[in-house]
């Protein structure tokens, strides 16, 4: 997908990173399913990438605000990532990355 000067840049914090890395871990050697962790991987890839055009193409994920700041939801498959919308700074960035089934917000910290 080519970026153009109008599309916004899709950043992922150190955090989700490490929690994109933990859900693969567990996906190939947990659940001994390897290709199963690489597809999951690629379509969330192809998932986040999607933001560089539609930044607020996800729902907004209710009661979490920090800062003033509304974050949204991408759900794949399973998966839910939340990230917020930079305008100023055309970014959006990817803060955290979990299973679907977990309470985000108990387990994040509601704010």
């Amino acid at each position: 997908m080519d970026i153009k000067d109008d599309d916004y840049k899709v950043i992922f914090t150190e955090n989700a990173e490490i929690e994109l890395d933990n859900i693969y871990d567990y996906i190939s050697k947990t659940l001994l399913s390897e290709d199963s962790a690489k597809g999951l991987m690629d379509k969330i890839e192809k998932s986040a990438l999607r933001l560089e055009i539609f930044p607020e193409l996800c729902s907004i994920a209710e009661g979490y605000i920090i800062n003033g700041i509304q974050y949204r939801k991408l759900i794949v498959d399973n998966y839910i990532l939340l990230y917020n919308v930079d305008e100023k700074n055309k970014k959006v960035n990817i803060i955290h990355a979990f299973y679907g089934r977990k309470n985000y917000l108990k387990d994040i910290g509601e704010n």
